[in-house]
């Protein structure tokens, strides 16, 4: 069983690779983060999308400088400006 402790680490290291997240396959891309924070063994992410960058997001990917670390499918309709709060988890 891997420990909490390396868990954590392994967030750390995740969360100090991420560099961006690219909306619809790079049509928006995000390199502020309002919250980048680990926890646990989770790596939380906090950003928002500004209303007129994207109509509607349909693919998420958070990615370091040079490989994409997660790849998401979604269906979210930017109608304001939109808070996203995306959670990354190191498991077993």
């Amino acid at each position: 069983m891997i420990t909490s402790a390396f868990k954590n680490e392994l967030a750390e290291y995740t969360a100090g690779r991420i560099t961006k997240v690219s909306l619809n396959s790079g049509a928006y891309v995000i390199t502020a983060f309002t919250v980048k924070q680990v926890d646990n063994g989770t790596v939380t992410l906090n950003y928002l999308i500004p209303l007129g960058a994207v109509a509607t997001v349909n693919r998420v990917e958070v990615k370091s400088s040079t490989v994409t670390i997660s790849d998401h499918p979604v269906s979210i309709p930017i109608a304001t400006d939109t808070l996203i709060v995306q959670v990354i988890s190191v498991e077993e």
